[in-house]
């Protein structure tokens, strides 16, 4: 629910101009389309979520070179501003995001592929609160 609006939105990127927009959803149907533009072609979407806890979804963006880690906090359907997490080694990859601890933010959690390390970061209001690690799962075990 990118627009808090309390209905499910559908996001959308366009594989050849990079632009990135949403169906805002009303009432089981379309209320209309807002477009972010185009990040750039290196910038992947990972996940979205409620990073912040204002009850509107965000986006979490990872530049594919450099493995910088972000998000977009949306205000009702708006980029409010970028948060920037820094650089996360390439070995990394976001799995999922969901609120693990129950704080109202959704949190981010990561898997190294070499090592099969897998963990956490808690975010509190768009920051990270901290880390909380899994130790190693084997590589034959995939999430769903």
């Amino acid at each position: 629910d990118f627009s808090a609006d309390g209905f499910a939105d559908i996001l959308w990127r366009n594989a050849t101009s990079g632009e990135v927009g949403f169906w805002d959803f009303e009432n089981g149907g379309i209320a209309g389309w807002r477009s972010f533009g185009d990040p750039g072609a290196s910038w992947v979407i990972q996940a979205t979520g409620d990073y912040t806890g204002d009850r509107s979804s965000d986006i979490l963006w990872r530049h594919s070179s450099t493995g910088e880690t972000g998000f977009w906090d949306l205000d009702q359907g708006a980029i409010g501003s970028w948060t920037s997490f820094g650089n996360v080694g390439l070995d990394w990859t976001v799995q999922k995001t969901a609120d693990y601890t129950g704080d109202g933010s959704d949190d981010v959690l990561w898997r190294n592929g070499p090592s099969g390390e897998v963990g956490f970061w808690d975010l509190d209001n768009g920051a990270i609160g901290g880390w909380r690690s899994f130790g190693p799962v084997g590589a034959d075990w995939v999430m769903s």
